[in-house]
């Protein structure tokens, strides 16, 4: 194998990833693998865990929705608290207060439309590519290994002919002449049968290995085609950021606008019915939207942070990391590492190869490589190579004709064979580097790494949670904005607390007692009894005759 050093990649949990995994889950699991179980009651326990966050949200928002419903029942028009249910403001110090609040709100509305795209759906988009690259990697590297095991099946069927020949051979390699060794020089059957013994070692990995090769290859293959379908289906365009962006910044941009007009006193007929039955109606639908992504995204953010904070107790993983969440799932699944005897060449099973073959990768190739038998298929390769090296110097050096001549028996064909099979054990030796090169660490491990370290447990999780975020506080700001949906309307302010204030006004600047305030602010008695007079005619007739307050606009 390579430079270990060359491509390990440390893991280093994020507090993004630490402050989702620790949520509440009042006594249920975190286990992420208890998904892939066949155990139902675990598949729940942690099902349940997870929706505990998502219930809290999506009971608060409906709460806040319920008690405006109330509002806009119960509420006495003309009351303090009116504009609670959309009716206009009756006070001037209020309608200021709760602007200046509505003012801040739709700003901070934009600003976390502007983040949702940005750090939101980005990260997922940075995500879903880099688990489409990965699989692309993987689908070459498939690609050779298809390759490779191609190659290594059309020798193994000319090798098992020629071993088939070579076998008919022995013991009888020269009828016509028992003492060929003594007038050659060469000992022609026992080059043959040690050549055959290689041959035979050869055969029982075609038999095995390149079985169980193959297996893994064609289940892999259907796994990428999978992931590919399913990031097909979830892609994330640019239109689709869109969808989200243009409606959010300009619903609020026009309810702004309103907002401004009426804190000017400027009124539109129109703008405000389009405020009351057109952009008010879309910002429910929109709030509706987000509390319902905030019900569901906590769930998938969690679940994510659990998957990269699996423990796995074995030497050479990290603790709390999505390496032991495989291998969690690995052991969920019926995979165990005591399903293969890496010693025993004819014993292998699928489960077992597959399970240490990604124990090895993800432990960054410290557990034992389950990919040693191509190094021993390397050294069986040059001890045959060796052995029908020297039949075929043993055939060059006695010649074809003089062997014709001594066993009575034509060698042509058979040294075709020979030569062939030479040949052969030369491709052999490449496809293995080949293969080893194929296999190695520098090669896979960053495909992992890439895969869970980099799309999953960074990008994945920093989408979710910056998602998960800027819904909640659209849906937060939202409600604040149809809580405080009055304004955007022109206020509607009682004569009765004009006059009010104007008294108040009058009594803190005089003092009616004090003849030198009076004389000094130029006001004299008589004026101030005589506003005192209008003002409680002024109350007398509101009472007698309320003037009539303007009903509310739109929902």
């Amino acid at each position: 194998m390579s430079d270990l050093t060359v491509f390990k990649t440390p893991y280093n949990e994020s507090t993004t990833t630490a402050a989702m995994r620790n949520v509440p889950r009042f006594g249920h699991t975190n286990d992420f693998s208890s998904l892939f179980t066949d155990d139902d009651s675990q598949v729940e326990d942690y099902a349940v865990g997870l929706i505990f966050m998502s219930a809290f949200m999506m009971g608060a928002f409906t709460l806040w929705m319920f008690l405006l419903l109330i509002f806009k029942c119960c509420c006495r028009r003309g009351g303090t608290a009116s504009f609670l249910s959309g009716n206009r403001f009756q006070n001037p110090t209020t309608a200021y207060r709760i602007r200046v609040i509505y003012v801040n709100v739709v700003l901070l509305f934009i600003v976390f439309t502007i983040l949702l795209v940005m750090n939101g759906l980005t990260n997922l988009q940075d995500t879903l590519q880099t688990l489409s690259n990965t699989n692309q990697e993987v689908d070459s590297v498939l690609t050779d290994a298809q390759t490779i095991t191609s190659s290594l099946r059309k020798i193994s069927q000319s090798s098992e002919t020629i071993r088939d020949v070579l076998v008919q051979n022995l013991g009888n390699f020269c009828p016509g002449d028992p003492d060929l060794t003594d007038k050659t020089g060469f000992d022609f059957d026992l080059i043959a049968t040690e050549a055959v013994q290689m041959l035979n070692l050869l055969g029982d990995f075609f038999t095995n290995r390149l079985v169980t090769v193959e297996d893994a290859i064609d289940s892999t293959r259907q796994t990428t085609v999978q992931v590919d379908e399913q990031i097909e289906q979830i892609e994330i365009n640019d239109w689709q950021s869109l969808l989200i962006i243009i409606p959010n910044v300009l619903i609020p941009s026009f309810l702004l606008v309103g907002c401004t007009m009426a804190w000017c006193r400027v009124s539109n007929v129109c703008y405000d019915f389009t405020l009351a039955w057109l952009l008010t109606p879309l910002l429910i639908l929109s709030n509706i939207f987000s509390i319902i992504m905030c019900a569901f995204i906590p769930a998938l953010a969690v679940a994510n942070a659990d998957f990269c904070s699996g423990q796995n107790p074995e030497e050479g993983f990290v603790s709390e990391s999505p390496d032991g969440t495989v291998m969690n799932i690995l052991a969920a699944q019926g995979f165990d590492r005591e399903d293969i005897t890496m010693s025993d060449s004819t014993n292998i099973s699928d489960s077992g190869f597959v399970f240490e073959a990604v124990r090895f990768y993800i432990s960054q190739c410290k557990a034992s490589d389950p990919f040693s038998f191509i190094q021993d298929y390397q050294g069986e390769i040059s001890l045959a190579a060796v052995q029908v090296t020297q039949l075929k110097e043993a055939l060059n050096a006695v010649t074809v004709p003089t062997l014709n001549l001594f066993c009575d028996k034509d060698f042509t064909q058979f040294q075709a064979l020979v030569n062939n099979m030479s040949d052969n054990l030369r491709i052999l030796q490449t496809n293995a580097e080949a293969a080893l090169s194929l296999v190695g660490c520098d090669r896979i491990t960053p495909i992992y790494n890439n895969a869970v370290y980099g799309g999953t447990c960074t990008y994945s999780i920093d989408g979710i949670t910056w998602t998960f975020a800027s819904f909640l506080v659209l849906a937060f700001m939202g409600m604040m904005m149809l809580t405080f949906r009055s304004s955007v309307y022109e206020d509607n302010v009682n004569e009765e607390l004009k006059i009010g204030e104007l008294g108040e006004n009058y009594t803190r600047s005089v003092d009616i007692s004090d003849d030198q305030g009076i004389e000094e602010s130029g006001i004299t008695k008589t004026n101030i009894d005589a506003t005192s007079t209008s003002i409680e005619a002024r109350a007398e007739m509101e009472e007698t005759h309320p003037a009539p307050t303007a009903p509310p606009i739109g929902p």
